[in-house]
Formats: structure tokens, sequence, C-alpha cells
């Protein structure tokens, strides 16, 4: 229990951290953010994952290849590869969500697919659409949930693509009453 308020917590703080750092440019604003996520989510720290860029539209991330996060032959362990693909899809979409409403985000399926050895520091990049962001908004605003779809790419060091994941999830928000 106390572990779960302590995620729920921690996740509130990331997401007003990165929506607020999100218009800022620069290496400061990273380092900022990349020192929240250390204290607040340790095992973002255990995999040392790194944002690289972020914006209202796109993440992309950086998996480090180090012991925590590879295997026996030196390959990228697959539990840390989902785990950061995940991380990039609910912090971009915690960038979007509507701000008086409780959002909720459930991984439904993950799935990796590779194409090339996953070897060195990986690269994950996401891309929200605007189309497809302002579907679910208008199916959470209809249904108060939405299902979602999406490719989160892998790249290699050299910037050779070398996977992607495709997530399934289902979006849903209650609204939040406003004392005044």
């Amino acid at each position: 229990m106390i572990a779960r308020n302590f995620n729920n917590i921690a996740n509130q703080i990331m997401n007003n951290v990165a929506h607020r750092l999100s218009g800022r440019r620069g290496q400061q604003a990273l380092e900022s953010l990349n020192f929240a996520l250390d204290f607040l989510k340790p095992y973002v720290r255990a995999l040392g994952l790194r944002v690289a860029r972020i914006s209202n539209q796109q993440i992309e991330l950086i998996l480090p290849l180090k012991a925590q996060t590879q295997k026996s032959a030196g390959n990228a362990h697959e539990g840390a590869v989902l785990t950061a693909a995940i991380e990039s899809y609910l912090w971009l979409w915690n960038q979007n969500k509507p701000e008086t409403t409780a959002f909720q985000i459930s991984i439904r399926t993950a799935h990796l697919d590779v194409v090339k050895p996953l070897r060195g520091n990986l690269r994950f990049k996401f891309e929200l659409k605007e189309t497809n962001r302002e579907k679910v908004l208008f199916e959470l605003a209809r249904d108060q949930k939405s299902e979602d779809e999406a490719h989160i790419l892998i790249f290699l060091e050299d910037d050779q693509i070398c996977g992607q994941v495709e997530l399934r999830s289902l979006i849903s928000q209650t609204p939040v009453l406003e004392w005044t």
C-alpha cells in the first residue's frame, strides 16, 4: 500500500516537473528533469534512463547499456527495453492530459520487435501525433475512456533502427471537482 501511494505521488510530481520544463530549452532543464527522475522513481535510476528531448509531441529517452540492463550475452535485457518504452509513452501522455481530470493509463499489451541486436546505449523515440491525441481526448470527453495504440522506435548509437515496441493501452479519466 505504501509503495503504491509513493508511486502515485512520485508520478504526480514527475508529471508536474515535466510539464513545467517542457517549454524551456537547454541542458539545465534536462538535468533538472533527470535529477527528479532519479530521486522519485528508483527503478528509473537503476536502469539509468535519461531524457534526451521532451516536448508536448515528442520524447527521446536514452537507456545506457550497463550491468543492470544487459543479459550475459551483452545485449540489452528485454525487460529493461520494455520498461523504457512504457516510461516514454507514459511521460508523453502525461504531458498531454487534461488538467481537470484524474487521468489513468493502463498498459494492456506490449510487444517488442527486434530487427538488430540490442547492443550499446539505446535511444527510444515516441511521437504523439496530433490526430491521435485529439481522437483520444475526444473519446475521453465523450466516454471517459479510450483505447490507444503506439509505436516506440528503438535506435542504436549510430542512428540505425534496431527495433520497436508496440503498446496498447486503455486511457481513462475521472472528472475532478474543483473547490472555489
